[in-house]
This record gives structure tokens, sequence and C-alpha cells, in this order.
């Protein structure tokens, strides 16, 4: 069992991060797409954070259902298919409405792949090493948006002299090639979450599920918790996901870097930096929990993290001298990724075990509305409307960060007893 547990790991690892590689490949070939389809900053965010956004909300309640009741395995492989094919659909795209129905269905494939591998990985792992096993999962995301930058920089410089075209769509502009590429490993991905052995559930429901009254009642009981840990959660991903989208831009427009420039520089820091930040955080949560008795932990680390990322946030964005903004960049995405692993592992520790689904369900889905549909859109809402210039697109961004991270402190400072308290609710209802 102790080899099946890590390999279901390492098999979500590589679906998070094919999933965060397509869902983020979109910043980086902002600036062609808009000189193709000719949309404004406004338009592209509200395609690369609110539509999936909404999307991702809306269907990830019941997806999450059906996980929690159902063949968990299945339904992330059938997620990652969707998705993948629907990635690979942007390329296709000859208007920015295509864009749109293909981002929905992306954002409804992705939908299925937190709530089942968070289940899983929850019902394989005990609460004092989840923090590790999240971790190391949740570093998927950093490798991925390495990776979205690295590979998408690469092949945008390896497609721009390819001539293609295709009946009914015509000639494939390079950033169109890109998607194409990006989009078809995942289908290996999905036939190989098929292989994973899963867990018994770690609750006397089996694979029942719990009625769905018992799932509301549970959360409207413990609704205090809940509303500050996602609430704090969400907002720190606003500030995180406004940087991870608008930086390539910044480094594009006010650095003067090429598309493959700048997807290298931020790949590079974002693949070393990253995961570290992930695996660590995650790992010292850990050993907080088992070694000071604090079931908080998770909840700590996160605020830690959150301090961590203002000064560097605040100086890179301003700063003229681009050796010096690499290195504020740096020490940010440390910071900004810790709670990948951490912040997860938390909705896990207050959830008993036939009602995970939903509530990563839940967490996600308020997650990506307020941090990756709020977040950058705000970023793009300041720099069209508040400066009417592209060139200002740095103090956008810092004023987004800003307010987001007092907003996520202030939630999360406020929320330490009472999610202490839901914790050993969970435990008293059967966790282990």
């Amino acid at each position: 069992m102790a080899n099946a547990r890590w390999y279901a790991v390492s098999i979500f690892f590589l679906a998070y991060l094919i999933s965060i590689v397509d869902r983020q490949l979109l910043s980086l070939l902002l600036v062609p797409i808009q000189n193709d389809l000719q949309v404004s900053d406004t338009l592209m965010s509200t395609l690369h954070g609110f539509t999936f956004a909404f999307f991702y909300s809306v269907m990830g309640l019941p997806i999450a259902r059906m996980i929690d009741a159902g063949n968990r395995r299945l339904i992330i492989a059938v997620g990652i298919f969707v998705w993948s094919l629907a990635t690979a659909g942007c390329g296709l795209a000859t208007e920015y409405w295509h864009l749109l129905i293909a981002r929905t269905l992306v954002a409804t494939g992705e939908a299925a792949l937190l709530p089942g591998a968070c289940s899983i990985i929850a019902d394989f792992f005990a609460p004092n090493e989840r923090g590790k096993a999240m971790g190391i999962f949740s570093s998927g995301g950093t490798f991925g948006n390495s990776l979205s930058m690295l590979a998408g920089g690469v092949l945008f410089a390896a497609f721009s002299d390819v001539d293609l075209a295709l009946p009914f769509v015509g000639r494939l502009e390079t950033w169109q090639l890109v998607f194409v590429a990006i989009g078809m490993p995942g289908i290996v991905v999905a036939a190989l979450v098929l292989t994973i052995r899963t867990p018994g559930r770690r609750s006397s429901s089996g694979n029942a599920g719990v009625p769905l009254a018992v799932v509301v009642q549970y959360f409207r009981g413990n609704r205090f918790s809940y509303t500050l840990t996602i609430t704090g959660i969400s907002f720190y991903f606003a500030a995180m996901l406004a940087y991870l989208a608008w930086t390539p831009t910044l480094l594009i427009r006010n650095h003067g870097l090429e598309i493959g420039q700048a997807g290298r520089i931020y790949g590079l820091v974002l693949l070393f930096l990253g995961p570290a930040g992930t695996f660590l955080w995650g790992w010292l949560a850990d050993w907080i929990q088992r070694n000071r008795d604090r079931t908080d932990s998770k909840i700590l680390c996160t605020m830690f993290a959150c301090l961590g990322m203002i000064v560097p946030g605040i100086a890179y964005p301003l700063m003229e001298n681009l050796s010096t903004v690499i290195l504020f960049l740096a020490v940010f995405v440390f910071f900004a990724s810790a709670p990948l692993g951490t912040a997860p592992a938390s909705i896990q520790d207050m959830t008993p075990g036939p009602m995970r689904g939903q509530a990563t369900a839940l967490y996600t889905g308020i997650l990506n509305v307020i941090g990756f549909g709020v977040g950058p859109l705000l970023v793009a809402l300041f720099t069209d409307n508040l400066f009417a210039d592209p060139g200002l697109l740095r103090y956008s961004m810092v004023i987004v960060l800003v307010i987001s991270i007092v907003i996520a402190l202030g939630c999360l400072g406020a929320n330490l007893a009472a999610y202490r308290s839901t914790v050993a609710v969970c435990e008293s209802w059967g966790e282990e």
C-alpha cells in the first residue's frame, strides 16, 4: 500500500502539472493573441480568469458530489481527457468567442482533478502526513507554472517559421500551434490515472457517500471556520494569481523582453523556487503539527507565507534593473507557492472523508472566482481604466497585492481558534 499511495501522488502530480500548463499558457501568449484578435486587457483577463473561474465553480460541486459517491479514478480521467482536447481546441480559435467556448470546457474538465485527487490522497495519508503529501502533489502546480512558460516559449520560437493550414480554419498562427502541441499530452495522463489503485475511504460510509442534507448540516455547523479559511486562502490566491498572470506581460512591456525570453526567465524562477516553497512549507506544517501539537499548523504556515510575499511583491514590479527584478521575483515565488500544499491540506483536515470532494470543490470554486477570476481581472481593470496606460501595469499589480494580502491575513488570523475547533469536530466524526 505504501508504494500504491506514492504512485498515486506521482500520477496526480503529473496531472496537476498538465492542468496548470494548459490553464496558464494563455498568460504567456496574451500579447500575440491580443494582436490577432484585437481585444483589450480587460477582455483577455476575463477570458483568462473570470470565465474559467465561473465555469470551474458551477461545474465543481456536481462533479464533486459524483466523486464522493462514485468512481473517483474514472471521473478524474474523463476530466483530464476533456480539458486536454479543449486546450488543443484553443489552437483552432479564429475569433474571441471560440476561445471563450474552449476555456469553458477546460474549466469543466479541470473541476474534477482537485476534489478527486485530494480526496484520494487524504484517504491514503494520516493528518500529520498530509502536508508533505499535499505539498508534493501541489508542487505539480508550481512545476506546471514553470513548464507553461518554458515550454510555451520554446514552442513559440520553434513554430515561428511553421506554415500550416487546416480545412475550415485556415493558416494557424504560431500561438495556435503552441496550444495544439501543449494540449495533446494530457490524453496520456488520463490513461495513467486509470492505473491508480484507490484506497478505501476513511469512513464507515464507504463508497456510498452521505446524504446531501448531512453535508449541508456539517458545513452550516462549521460555517465560521469554513468561511474564514476559504476567504483567506482565496484572497491569498488573488494576489498570487494576479502576479502569475501578468508577470510575463510586465517583463515584455516594461523590460522589453521577447516572448521567449520572458518565458525562459519566469519559467526558470518558477521551476526552482516554486516547488521548493510548496514542499518545504508543507513539510514544516507537518513538523509543527507532530512536534508542537498545533492542529492549525497549516493555517499558520499559510499566514507566514503571506507575510513573506509583501516586500518582494511590492518591489519587483516597481524596479527598473532586470537583475534586481529577477532576484525579488524569486523570493516572491518562494513564499507565494507555499500555500499550494498547506491550503488544500487544511481543508482535508477539517472535513470528514465522505465530504472531502464536495468541500474541496466548494473551496476551489470560491478560490477560483476570487483568486483566478477577480485577482487578474482587477489588475486589468485598473490598468485600462484607472491608469489608462499599459505601461503602468506595475502599479495595478501592487495595488491588488496589498489589498488581497491584508484581507487574507485578517481572515486567517481571526480563524485560528475556530479552525482548531472544527478539526476537533472532524476527528470526533470518525477521522483518524
